[in-house]
């Protein structure tokens, strides 16, 4: 997947791309045994960059990074690189951004290749360097200088000229005998390579193979935390994965009988886990390889996953979403997005006397930080229908308490595909999604499990947005992991896919800004608030700021669900943004608020709920504080829109 990911790189900063013009990585390297020490007197990696433009470029805001997932892991400081002149960046793990001193990154580059990757500070990938197995004292330079390709360079050149390189191969693609699916019986798999001086190296466990990572690497997770006061603290426990040269043919067999792994790693902070597995559970087979060989650009990762039955190809009637990822990048301790981990236990130290209330845990963190390479298989009825390298970050609110977490799922071009190309959901028309998320049904999550989908298709046909779905069996490294939603995402991809428009407001709950701003609707509160309705001209103004056949549509629809978690939470309303009121523009595109539909898990339970009176209640108590009843009461007052809403 490197070598797809440097392709995919080079077609963006091709020769027109102005910031490729200007500046460059010019040279790495990754095994510095004794070509230059930095100002301790150590030999550390080092990459160079070289402004090729006339005038001086200020990197403070800049990214630079070993990993894709990742363009901002480490920021450059108010510093200056002039015209025609280098800066070289020690990649130490030093982590020093004094401008007046040598720079060090907070990574070190694998001497057998890393992506290195330069990002502007509005986000727009400005140059990379490909990842290339290197020799000690090696480096891989652009030759001409600044300007052409990145060749092998045995005698480095730093903050100088580079000359007399060898070019650099890219090796092909590992090529194997079988490819993803489901299989009534075992069968042997054979990889291939169409380099007999390379080697294959692969791994069995999801991780992405790794020519660092033959020896294996280990990592910490709990199974036990202090939900309550006076709990101990659990005992750090161990487990680890592993990449393995490949020499044989690999036997793809039924693995369910093997010792369940991952799904025996606590996900919540219970003291005493009730959700573990009784016994083996049901696993594929995830194989991942690549192609390696030394002052080569290694192959792209070939990931295949394999499940083994009697039944085959009708084992499951619903589609599998079968996910692949460094086990660590979920369930470490400290950096596991999928854990209660060290962010629960430093709260309960500085909370010794609390009962925990919110979702509190690793699996708390938002943001692109915590966002996770991993590879997407999307199976129906047996048949691979997607398999590419996606982005993935826990999602939801309380729901990410649940034993088995909600994803956000997103298409990257820097790992190779800006869309997961697949008809997903039958009522829907679309093909092509920049994001998708895989949700865990929330405070429906211990019953049926689609009570949100059934709520969202039965109101499809009303004048608001609803999120398609179905069903999906999930997979996390080939062991089974129960049932999600895989649901349209609102955002700003959505809303050009469905409305072609390029830029929105999208608000939540009470004016948390998702996309675009605030303002506007501010300022149509505010008028609400402080006008009454029940005046013509003043309900005849609103309609030019709000779409109140769409929010009544919304409102009832969420009374007569009886949503008793709503209206002050899981509310998602939006606009296209324009200078005014578009009267003759089409739906969507008039710059009015409307609402849609959103997280309908705790409904249809309560047949003596009075959802009308919690929906106009002014006594501020949550899910139904004043602030999120006061359009309606104020609406309400207008005896035309009264009528209209009963």
């Amino acid at each position: 997947m490197k070598n797809l990911l440097l392709i995919v790189l080079f077609l963006l900063f091709g020769s027109k791309n102005i910031y490729s013009q200007q500046l460059v990585i010019n040279e790495v390297v990754s095994s510095n045994g004794s070509l230059i020490t930095d100002e301790d007197g150590s030999y550390q990696d080092w990459i160079e960059l070289y402004n090729n433009s006339a005038n001086p470029i200020n990197l403070n805001g800049y990214g630079l990074t070993d990993d894709a997932a990742l363009l901002f892991k480490w920021v450059f400081p108010n510093v200056t690189i002039n015209p025609g002149s280098y800066l070289l960046v020690w990649a130490s793990d030093k982590n020093r951004i004094n401008p007046a001193n040598p720079l060090h990154t907070n990574f070190k580059i694998s001497a057998t290749g890393e992506v290195i990757t330069l990002t502007s500070p509005s986000s727009i990938l400005v140059d990379s360097a490909p990842a290339t197995s290197l020799l000690i004292n090696e480096s891989v330079g652009r030759i001409p200088n600044g300007t052409g390709s990145f060749v092998v360079i045995q005698t480095p050149t730093p903050n100088a000229e580079n000359a007399n390189g060898t070019p650099v191969q890219t090796l092909n693609a590992p090529i194997f005998s079988q490819n993803s699916g489901f299989f009534t019986a075992g069968f042997t798999l054979n990889i291939s390579t169409t380099d007999p001086t390379a080697t294959i190296i692969y791994t069995l466990d999801g991780s992405e193979p790794d020519e660092n990572n033959l020896l294996g690497t280990t990592y910490n997770y709990k199974n036990q935390y202090p939900k309550l006061p006076e709990q101990a603290f659990g005992p750090l426990l161990q487990q680890s994965f592993q990449t393995l040269q490949y020499s044989a043919p690999i036997s793809i067999v039924d693995r369910s009988s093997a010792l369940n792994k991952i799904s025996l790693i606590s996900t919540t902070f219970d003291f005493l886990p009730p959700y573990f597995p009784n016994g083996p559970i049901f696993k594929g087979t995830v194989v991942r390889a690549k192609v390696v060989k030394p002052g080569s650009i290694s192959s792209e990762v070939i990931t295949k996953n394999y499940f083994i039955s009697p039944l085959g190809n009708s084992l499951f009637t619903l589609p599998v979403l079968s996910l692949s990822i460094d086990e660590n990048k979920l369930y470490d301790y400290n950096d596991g997005i999928a854990v209660a981990g060290v962010d629960f236990d430093t709260w309960r130290t500085a909370n010794p006397t609390k009962i925990p209330s919110r979702q509190i845990g690793n699996y708390e963190r938002s943001g692109t930080a915590s966002e996770r390479k991993a590879n997407m298989h999307y199976f129906v009825n047996g048949q691979e229908k997607i398999n590419q390298d996606v982005g993935i970050r826990v999602r939801g609110a309380y729901s990410r308490l649940y034993p088995s977490k909600s994803w956000n799922i997103y298409a990257r071009p820097e790992f190779g595909d800006k869309n997961l190309s697949y008809k997903f959901f039958d009522d829907e028309p679309y093909v092509n999604f920049e994001r998708l998320s895989a949700k865990n049904s929330a405070s429906d999550f211990y019953n049926t499990m689609f009570r949100d989908g059934l709520n969202h298709r039965l109101t499809s046909n009303l004048r608001m947005e609803t999120e398609a779905f179905r069903n999906v069996i999930t997979f996390i490294n080939g062991e089974y992991w129960g049932i999600l939603g895989l649901r349209e995402k609102y955002d700003d991809n959505y809303f050009k896919q469905v409305y072609n428009i390029d830029a929105v407001d999208m608000l939540e709950n009470q004016g948390e800004v998702q996309e675009g701003d605030a303002l506007d609707y501010n300022n149509m509160y505010s008028y609400i608030s402080n006008n009454s309705l029940a005046i013509p001209a003043n309900y005849s103004y609103i309609q030019t700021r709000m779409d109140t056949e769409n929010f009544t549509d919304y409102f009832i629809s969420n009374i007569f669900l009886q949503n008793k978690d709503w209206p002050g939470n899981n509310i998602i309303y939006w606009r296209k943004r324009t200078s005014g009121y578009q009267a003759n523009a089409p739906y969507g595109h008039d710059g009015r608020w409307r609402w849609a539909l959103h997280d309908n898990d705790s409904t249809l339970d309560d047949a003596d709920q009075n959802s009308l009176a919690l929906a106009t209640s002014t006594t501020g108590i949550s899910p139904n504080p004043a602030w999120s009843t006061l359009i309606l009461r104020k609406l309400l007052e207008n005896q035309t829109f009264k009528v209209d809403f009963i």
